[in-house]
This record gives structure tokens, sequence and C-alpha cells, in this order.
């Protein structure tokens, strides 16, 4: 029946989040031990994937339609901005601050390969970047 599915999937979902605050707990627990240094960071560019085959990395940060600084990550609010108005870029993520889980966006691995930039999304692009409440979507 449809609520028998519907509870398998609410059961599902729930088990998927407490595994995973469990993995964001262990993550923190070890950042929190390690000495390992922090790692510099580094400006990612969404760029037309037209534009991107033998440009260098200036030119793309140059040509980029939306630079998104991973090491500003931190400070993302998690307004849901981005991740909702282009999921075709971004999603919510899970990462450890401080010792503490905290929910941001990031950009999607392998996004840059696979989108085509037109009006449309370049629209969708500006009213991200616009309505970022952290302003770290440029």
């Amino acid at each position: 029946s449809i609520e028998a599915l519907q509870a398998q999937y609410e059961n599902s979902v729930t088990l998927r989040d407490s595994s995973l605050d469990a993995f964001a707990r262990a993550m923190s627990e070890l950042a929190a031990s390690s000495k390992a240094p922090v790692s510099t960071a580094r400006v990612v560019p969404i760029t037309p994937v037209a534009a991107s085959a033998g440009a260098t990395a200036d030119t793309a940060v140059a040509d980029a339609v939306v630079t998104y600084d991973i090491a500003d990550q931190v400070k993302c609010t998690d307004c849901k901005t981005c991740y909702q108005d282009l999921p075709e870029l971004f999603e919510k993520t899970r990462i450890v601050v401080d010792g503490e889980s905290k929910d941001v966006a990031r950009l999607i691995p392998g996004a840059l390969g696979k989108v085509k930039v037109t009006p449309e999304l370049k629209s969708r692009i500006a009213r991200v970047i616009a309505n970022c409440d952290s302003e770290i979507i440029q």
C-alpha cells in the first residue's frame, strides 16, 4: 500500500540522516584530534563548457559565469538559494567547522563538465548571486 511505502521511505530517510550525523560526529572528532595542516583555498570557476576547452586557469576565472571559493564554504548559512535555484550546479552537504557538523551548499563535483550556459541559466545564476545570504557566490 502507499502508506506502507511512505512509512518505509520515511524510515530510510531517518536512518540515512542518523548515519550522516554519526559520520559527521566521527569526522568532527577525527578533525579535532588531528594535527594536520589546513589546506589552502582555491577558487572554483563555473565556466561555459565551450570556453573551458584550452583555457588557462586565469582565463577560466576571468571568463567564469560565477565563482565559488571553497574556503568560503564555512561562511555558508544554508539559505538554500543556490541548490534550490541551481540544482544542476549546487547541492546541500555537511561539513565540520570548529568540531561541529554544519549544513552548507557546495558545487557538485563534475557539474562544470555538464552545464551548458544559456541566457536562462545566466539569469538564474545572477539571481543566486544577488540572493546568497553569505555573499560567497560571485
